[in-house]
């Protein structure tokens, strides 16, 4: 059976989580307190980032929290061996698109390869264009996952936000939040480590 991979990209690929940087800095609401609720599951991260990101946000902004992001050992490394393996692979975030093009060179080596909420800048305005096909998720990783049939599912992730997508897949990778809430996942540390137990 074919392999396919799906990798988060806040907390994953990078190691910090650009959205929280992004709130962080600009956001003038009480958003970590939302963000509880988001933990905890009482709401959705459909609601918690329609909150968290009500305020205008420019491409100067998004391009301060990319100088802020670090990727995480041997990424690119891993995404050749993919590649020379002939095994398909997706980046699912709840991320902003122009966050992870920016960091990982997407539009030039992988094209059409992800699947997140997309930024839209007009000359005063901003807005955020979330996939929220179960209308709770901004995001819904679930309803992306299951277009895949026929593979054998493979799931990287980090956080609260992979909660449900983890339910889909045959095996998790899984570091930080996710690796205590996810009670049959591996644990690494970097991608190196994931190669060796694909």
């Amino acid at each position: 059976m074919r392999k396919i991979v799906f990798i988060d990209f806040d907390g994953t690929i990078v190691k910090e989580d650009s959205l929280d940087l992004l709130c962080e800095m600009y956001s003038t609401k009480n958003w970590q307190e939302k963000d509880k609720l988001w933990e905890k599951g009482e709401i959705g991260s459909l609601e918690n980032l329609e909150f968290c990101l009500d305020f205008e946000v420019t491409k100067e902004m998004l391009d301060e929290i990319v100088k802020k992001l670090h990727i995480r050992k041997d990424f690119f490394e891993f995404i050749e061996f993919l590649e020379l393996q002939k095994i398909d692979y997706f980046i699912v975030s709840e991320g902003i698109d122009y966050i992870i093009k920016k960091v990982t060179k997407i539009d030039k080596i992988f094209s059409n390869k992800f699947e997140n909420n997309k930024i839209i800048f007009t000359k005063n305005y901003q807005n955020c264009e979330f996939l929220d096909e179960c209308k709770k998720c901004s995001c819904c990783k679930v309803n992306f996952i299951n277009k895949f049939k026929d593979y054998k599912k493979i799931y990287i992730g980090n956080g609260y936000s992979d909660r449900f997508a983890i339910k889909k897949v045959d095996k998790v990778f899984a570091t930080d939040k996710l690796a205590n809430i996810c009670q049959k996942c591996i644990y690494f540390e970097n991608f190196e480590e994931i190669k060796e137990k694909l």
